[in-house]
């Protein structure tokens, strides 16, 4: 049985324009070290489609730890990124994080 990658925690919600800011994912996902990390517009379907990539604003995979697993369905972990904002994005134009 798979997990479904879920972040179930952030501690950034809000980027600063021009401050990279350092954000922590907790949940059961595969980010790993080597990973790319994009931001997409709120309405794309998926993170394959070069249109809906948002150019504003940007995410580096710093550090992935993963957590230990008590059974094989569930494994908690934590990621690290580095976030920054070239432009305001606006708060009624929230964006998605993609990573592969």
């Amino acid at each position: 049985m798979s997990v479904k990658p879920t972040a179930s925690e952030s501690n950034l919600t809000s980027v600063v324009v021009g401050v990279p800011k350092y954000m922590e994912l907790i949940g059961t996902f595969g980010v790993s070290d080597s990973d790319a990390a994009r931001w997409v517009g709120n309405t794309a379907t998926d993170c394959e489609n070069e249109e809906d990539v948002d150019y504003r604003a940007t995410a580096k995979v710093l550090r992935t730890v993963r957590g230990t697993s008590r059974n094989s369905t569930y494994l908690l972990g934590s990621s690290y990124l580095e976030v920054s904002s070239s432009i305001a994005i606006g708060d009624a134009q929230p964006l998605k994080l993609c990573y592969r």
